[in-house]
């Protein structure tokens, strides 16, 4: 083909399979063997021929044919800026490749000015092969036009331009259109409003000039640069022109990409349109995820940061700032020691190695000192090896949560348990409360235990049947019967000892119902030798399970108006939607609230899409499979981005926190009512002799309020008797004299 430099193009590559011959400008040997590995893996079939100074480049680009150049940008003994020029002096279509081991994007930016073909970094090399066979197919589009342009001076010209998928026009010294190719008819075909009619002013003998001049509407700045372009070469003021701009039909969004070449002796110019609108949609959609992804992260509650495996930070977002009391661009490339104490630095560096060490989260707690206000959190900690997609380790992604509110309801709650764990202990006698329906001992004293002989772990897996002397399962089971029609009773029975002993017993019996169980809350008083059992009710069994160490946390955002909704992948997995259906509306994300919510999320959602005001609710979901959980339903306000607006939150799942919040009240309820079952008089007093808890038999026995009604010293209570010391006023109740349990 006329006009064509004898070389192989781009798709001789991956048709026949063709060697590359590559030109690797490396210092380093072991960086050029794993370029060379990751090649093969990617199975490119390629020759790399590495240099390490300007005579080396110098000798090969005279003596070799390359394909593609690929220059490590820090080589030493060797300028970058200077090797390009040197390849560029020598091989102006040559492409050239930068990899680097540390590079800003605004760096890069800048180097691709200068004619480097693309952009890699050292340490994820995923991109390079894709890299290598666009800059081969940018050359050889480039040729092409080359061609185009010596064909033209040929007075072959047509039979070439027909054959391509440019859009190609000819234009005279003074802008006018002098020759199409096909594509250029056709294209001109397609966009006319008559059919089989071109588009007005598109064909031979129309001024180019003339029509981007007289341009107007959106397309009209465009159209202004496209005039000053093709001026600038037809004057000899420019070698080339190239532009890429939008070019909407009403039927779609397409954009286009414009050479402009003069010809020999300043007889006119090409001008080859190139349609790129699947890049430029490609390109618009990951730019549209960067910026709800980088919105997500920057309004999550948590620290969020992440570090190289060298423990230098790469990236945080505006609540790590807040720790440390600086901006992102002042953390990027600093470390733990810039920031802190050493003894501090060193734990985080350990966390940070551990993590790495065992490739997958570890999970820590600890307190932090936030350098913005001074204010201190309680934070559960994950650090995540983060590898890219060949397996190569990026660095360490660390997520902290607050989780100050969760210990201090833990410590609430274990504070409660101990009150009423106290309380309970100081009882002489066994207290236990039995399962009605198994007749099992779910929870016990100590006193109950030494009563009868067994351990804990014996007489949690007995029943009331086990212990009987005298009564038969027949007769225990009509004695529970009478118990539940009266609701409570007072009986002696006969219980057999471990060791075979018989106890007699006096038993106080009360029926209680926790939720949705029955038990019997007996009172056991052993009348055999008038002893009371040690005070030492422990709690057996938990009711409540501590907040999981790691709360899940979804984002979304919404457009209101057009019903449009987005989840993240996390959001989908807490509601149980299945992720291979297309992504859901805005009403069939509202399915999964449940009913008696749903008004009240919707009207502050409304709120917040209209007057962009935050908010944060807690509503009961009902997830696919019919599992109902609590979630928080944070929205952060609103955004706009390129003409649409959104509103865009947080969704986290809270069961396990208000699980938490409702087992502290059944706890705290579940005692107070075998405290109140007992008929002795319960009391608990502080070493100044101040009351902080009676029970309602201590107020029928000595006319004492609650010390939530009035803080009683116990010297107003019992005003014979000297303050602190471990005895107590007599009472005589009922004809017996009892003794109150102090």
């Amino acid at each position: 083909m006329a006009g064509l430099p004898a070389r192989r193009l781009a798709t001789d590559f991956q048709n026949e399979r063709l060697p590359l011959n590559l030109l690797v400008i490396e210092d380093n040997p072991a960086d050029f063997l794993l370029l060379e590995h990751h090649l093969r893996k990617h199975q490119l079939a390629a020759v790399c021929t590495r240099v390490a100074s300007a005579p080396e480049l110098d000798n090969a680009l005279e003596s070799e044919s390359w394909d593609v150049v690929l220059a490590d940008y820090n080589a030493p003994g060797m300028i970058f800026e200077s090797s390009l020029h040197q390849i560029h002096s020598r091989r102006p279509d040559l492409p050239v490749i930068l990899i680097s081991g540390a590079m800003g994007e605004e760096q890069a930016v800048e180097m691709l000015k200068t004619g480097v073909g693309d952009f890699v970094l050292k340490d994820n090399l995923t991109r390079l092969v894709p890299a290598i066979h666009r800059c081969l197919r940018e050359a050889d589009e480039q040729r092409a036009r080359q061609a185009v342009e010596a064909a033209l001076q040929a007075s072959e010209a047509f039979n070439l331009l027909d054959s391509m998928s440019f859009h190609i026009a000819v234009l005279d010294r003074q802008g006018a259109i002098a020759a199409v190719n096909e594509p250029w008819r056709r294209f001109s075909l397609e966009n006319s409003a008559e059919n089989g009619q071109p588009a007005p002013r598109t064909g031979i003998g129309f001024n180019y000039l003339t029509i981007c001049q007289e341009a107007k509407g959106e397309d009209s700045e465009s159209a202004q640069s496209i005039y000053a372009g093709i001026r600038a070469v037809l004057e000899g003021r420019l070698p080339k022109f190239t532009l890429e701009y939008p070019c909407h039909a009403p039927w779609e969004q397409r954009w286009f990409s414009m050479t402009v070449t003069p010809l020999e002796n300043s007889a006119g110019a090409v001008v080859a349109h190139t349609n790129i609108t699947e890049r430029k949609l490609a390109e618009i959609a990951l730019e549209r995820e960067r910026s709800f992804l980088k919105a997500l992260i920057q309004t999550v509650p948590d620290l969020i940061w992440l570090k190289d495996p060298n423990g230098v930070y790469l990236a945080c977002n505006p609540r790590f700032e807040q720790f440390f009391g600086a901006s992102e661009a002042d953390i990027r490339g600093k470390t733990d020691y810039d920031f802190m104490n050493r003894e501090l630095a060193n734990f985080f560096r350990q966390k940070d190695r551990e993590a790495i060490a065992a490739g997958q989260p570890r999970i820590n707690e600890e307190e932090l000192t936030f350098a913005a206000d001074g204010h201190r959190e309680w934070v559960e900690t994950i650090k995540t090896p983060m590898r890219d997609g060949e397996g190569q380790l990026i660095g360490v992604l660390g997520i902290a949560r607050d989780i100050t509110t969760v210990r201090a309801a833990q410590a609430a709650l274990r504070e409660r348990e101990e009150i009423y764990s106290a309380i309970v202990n100081q009882a002489d006698d066994g207290i236990v409360l039995i399962d009605i329906a198994t007749l099992r001992f779910v929870e016990f004293n100590e006193a109950a235990c030494r009563g009868l002989g067994y351990t804990r772990e014996e007489l949690s897996r007995m029943t009331l049947n086990d212990i009987q002397s005298a009564f038969t399962p027949a007769e225990v089971a009509n004695r529970v019967q009478k118990l539940l029609e009266q609701g409570s009773g007072v009986f002696e029975v006969a219980h057999r000892h471990k060791n075979g002993e018989i106890r007699l017993i006096q038993v106080t019996n009360r029926v209680i119902q926790i939720r949705d169980r029955r038990y019997f809350a007996a009172i056991w008083h052993d009348i055999t030798e008038r002893k009371c059992a040690e005070k030492a009710l422990q709690e057996a069994m938990m009711f409540l399970r501590e907040s999981q160490a790691i709360a899940r946390v979804g984002g979304w955002k919404a457009n209101l108006v057009t019903g449009m909704l987005m989840w993240t992948e996390e959001v989908y997995r807490l509601v149980e939607h299945p992720l291979d259906p297309p992504s859901v509306n805005l009403e069939q994300g509202l399915q999964y609230y449940a009913p008696e919510f749903l008004p009240t999320i919707r009207q502050r959602l409304w709120e917040a899409w209209e007057q962009g005001a935050a908010f944060t609710v807690e509503t009961e979901m009902i997830a696919a499979s019919g599992r109902r959980f609590w979630a928080e339903l944070r929205c952060i306000g609103r955004m706009d981005y390129e003409g649409e607006r959104y509103i865009v939150g947080t969704f986290q799942d809270i069961s396990e926190r208000r699980a938490a919040e409702q087992a502290l009240r059944n706890s705290e309820k579940r005692y107070r009512a075998v405290v109140e079952s007992q008929d002795d008089a319960l009391c608990r007093w502080l070493p100044d002799s101040t009351l902080t808890f009676v029970n309602s038999a201590y107020q029928r026995i000595f006319r004492q309020r609650r010390p939530a009604d009035h803080w009683s010293p116990l010297v107003r209570v019992y005003p014979r008797s000297r303050a602190g010391g471990r005895g107590g006023q007599m009472q005589r109740t009922r004809g017996q004299t009892r003794k109150a349990v102090l």
